[in-house]
C-alpha cells in the first residue's frame, strides 16, 4: 500500500469521525470528554508522525510485513516538506484509487496499516477508559471493529468518514491538515456537547412529564378515593315514616330532630360496638341506632333514586307552559329566584309542578341542583307545622268561602216562592226552617226542622260583626241564611214568601256556623 502526506490526514480525519460516530454519544450523555479527546489526539498525533518520517518527495512502500515507525522528532526541512506537498495528488490519487477497489480494507494487523494503528490506539484508550469507568458506556463498548465499519451500519459511516476526509485533503497538507483535522474534532466536541445537553434536557421534559403523570395519577386516585369515601359514608334511613336523632347514644337523649324515610345523612363516626352511628344532614348533627340506617354502596344507590331535581328561575318572569313547545298555551308565570320541582326532562324543556299545574319551562332559563330530603330539626319541624296548619286553614276558608257563596246563591233562586207553615219544598212552599234545611241539604248538611233546634246546630258566631255568608242567623221563632253585608234570605211569612231584608230587623239570639 502506498500513503501520501495528505493521505494519511484523510484517514486520521475519517478515523476521528467514525470515532465520534460511535464513542462521542456515549460520551456526551454522560458528560466525560476527557477520554475520546485524549484518543483523537493520539491518532493525529500518530497520522503526523507517519506523514514526517515519509521520504521527501517520494513515496514510502509500506508492505503487510513491514513495522509502522513512528518518530519523535522529525527532522524534514521546509523544502522537503515543499516536494512532499507537491507530490501530494499523485498519492491521493492513489489512495482513493485502491479506496474504491477496496485495497485499502485488507486483512493485515494493525502494525501494518497506518488506519489500523490508529484505530489500535483509539481502541486500547477505550478499553483503558472501560476499565476505569466500566458504567461509562452502559453494557457495550466500541472496539476496532466498530471503528473500521465492520458493523451493520458501518459503511455508510465509513464512506461518510471518507468524504470528510477527502474534503480536508483537498483543504490543504501539512500544518494546514493538522489545522483543520483540529477543527473537525472541536466542531465533533461542540456537537456532542449540543447533544448532551439535548439530551439532558430531554431527560428533565420528560422527568417533568413523568412527574406531572405522576401528580395527575395520584389527583386521579384521591378523586377516586373521595368518591369512594363519600359513597361509603352515606347513610339512608331505613324506616316506615321517621327515626329520631339524639343529643347522645342513648335512648333516652334529647330527640334534635327527624330523619324521615329515605332521608340522607353523612356519616361522622361508624358503629363503634355501641349499635350507634353519628351523623349529621341538614341542620341536625346526632346519633341514630345503627338497625335503623342503611349504609355503604346501597344507601348512595338509595340516596340518589330518593334526589329530587329542582329548577331556579333565572329569567325575571318565566312562563310555563301546557306542553313542550315556545307556542303552546302559558299557564302560569313564575319569577326570577322561585324554584320548582323537576318532574322529567325532556329536548332542552322540564316538566315541572306548579300550583296552577304541571307544565313545561325551558332548560335555558333555570339552573338546576340535585336535591336530598334531609333532617328537620324541632324547631323547623315545628314551624313547618305551623305553616302547613295555616296553610290548611286558609285553603279550607277558601274553600268554604266558595261553598257558602254556592249557598247563598241556591238559596236566591227561589225568592217569591210561598210560604207554607209546616212545608219544606222550596218551589210550591215552605216555612222558615223547612226553608233552612232544604237548601242546606242540597250541599249534603242535614239540619232537622224547627228553628229552636237548628240554634244548637254547627258552631257559634260571637256577633253580626264575625258572622260569614251561609251562617244561620237565629232569632226567636224564626231563622235565615246570612248573605254578608247585613243581609239576609229567608221564607219570612205567608204576605211576602221568600225574600231578602236587613239581619238586623229582629233581634238576633244566635248565630251558628254549618259550613266550617
Amino acid at each position: 500500500m502506498k500513503y501520501s502526506g495528505k493521505g494519511f490526514i484523510a484517514v486520521s480525519a475519517a478515523a476521528a469521525l467514525t470515532l465520534s460516530a460511535f464513542c462521542l454519544p456515549a460520551y456526551a450523555s454522560e458528560g466525560n470528554w476527557s477520554l475520546p479527546t485524549a484518543g483523537i489526539a493520539s491518532l493525529i498525533a500518530v497520522s503526523g508522525s507517519l506523514h514526517e518520517a515519509m521520504p521527501a518527495g517520494g513515496t514510502a512502500d509500506l508492505t503487510e510485513s513491514e513495522d509502522i515507525a513512528v518518530s519523535p522528532e522529525p527532522e524534514t526541512s521546509a523544502g522537503e516538506a515543499a516536494d512532499v506537498n507537491a507530490s501530494a495528488p499523485e498519492y491521493s490519487a492513489e489512495s482513493g484509487e485502491q479506496a474504491e477497489t477496496g485495497e485499502s480494507a485488507g486483512t493485515g494487523s494493525a502494525a501494518s496499516d497506518p488506519l489500523r494503528a490508529g484505530i489500535a490506539l483509539l481502541t486500547a484508550t477505550n478499553k483503558t477508559s472501560l476499565a476505569n469507568e466500566p458504567d461509562a458506556f452502559g453494557s457495550g463498548s466500541v472496539t476496532e471493529s466498530a471503528l473500521l465499519g465492520i458493523t451493520d451500519g458501518g459503511a455508510g459511516e465509513t464512506e461518510q468518514a471518507a468524504d470528510t476526509a477527502g474534503t480536508v485533503s483537498e483543504a490543504g497538507s501539512g500544518a494546514d491538515a493538522a489545522e483543520q483535522a483540529g477543527e473537525i474534532a472541536k466542531q465533533a466536541e461542540s456537537q456532542s456537547g449540543e447533544a448532551t445537553q439535548q439530551a439532558a434536557n430531554a431527560g428533565s421534559i420528560a422527568a417533568a412529564e413523568g412527574a406531572s403523570e405522576t401528580e395527575e395519577s395520584g389527583d386521579d386516585a384521591a378523586e377516586k378515593e373521595q368518591a369512594s369515601d363519600a359513597g361509603t359514608s352515606l347513610a339512608v334511613a331505613d324506616v316506615s315514616d321517621y327515626v329520631n336523632i339524639r343529643a347522645d347514644k342513648s335512648e333516652d337523649a334529647e330527640i334534635l330532630g327527624k330523619l324521615y324515610k329515605d332521608g340522607v345523612a353523612t356519616v361522622l363516626e361508624k358503629d363503634d360496638g355501641s349499635g350507634w352511628i353519628k351523623i349529621t344532614s341538614g341542620s341536625v348533627t346526632g346519633y341514630i341506632k345503627a338497625d335503623f340506617l342503611t349504609t355503604g354502596e346501597e344507601a348512595a344507590k338509595k340516596a340518589e333514586e330518593s334526589a329530587t331535581k329542582v329548577a331556579e328561575v333565572t329569567t325575571e318572569t318565566l312562563r310555563v307552559r301546557a306542553a313542550a313547545d315556545i307556542n303552546s298555551d302559558v299557564i302560569t308565570l313564575i319569577p326570577q329566584g322561585d324554584k320548582l320541582n323537576i318532574i322529567e326532562e325532556q329536548d332542552g324543556w322540564y316538566k315541572v309542578h306548579t300550583e296552577d299545574g304541571d307544565g313545561y319551562i325551558s332548560s335555558d332559563y333555570a339552573d338546576v341542583e340535585t336535591v336530598y330530603p334531609q333532617a328537620e330539626s324541632k324547631e323547623e319541624e315545628a314551624e313547618r307545622l305551623e305553616k302547613e296548619e295555616k296553610k290548611q286553614s286558609e285553603e279550607k276558608a277558601a274553600k268554604s268561602s266558595s261553598k257558602r257563596e254556592a249557598v247563598v246563591d241556591y238559596a236566591l233562586q227561589f225568592l217569591g216562592n210561598p210560604y207554607v207553615w209546616g212545608g219544606t219544598s222550596l218551589t210550591n212552599g215552605t216555612d222558615c226552617s223547612g226553608f233552612t234545611m232544604s237548601v242546606y241539604a242540597h250541599f249534603g248538611y242535614s239540619l232537622p226542622h224547627y228553628d229552636a233546634s237548628q240554634r244548637s246546630c254547627g258552631t257559634a258566631v260571637d256577633s253580626l260583626a264575625d258572622a260569614l255568608p251561609g251562617d244561620l242567623i237565629c232569632y226567636n221563632g224564626h231563622v235565615a241564611i246570612y248573605m254578608g253585608g247585613g243581609r239576609i234570605v229567608h221564607a219570612s211569612n205567608p204576605r211576602t214568601g221568600i225574600t231578602t231584608g236587613n239581619a238586623s230587623y229582629r233581634q238576633i239570639v244566635a248565630i251558628r256556623r254549618i259550613i266550617q
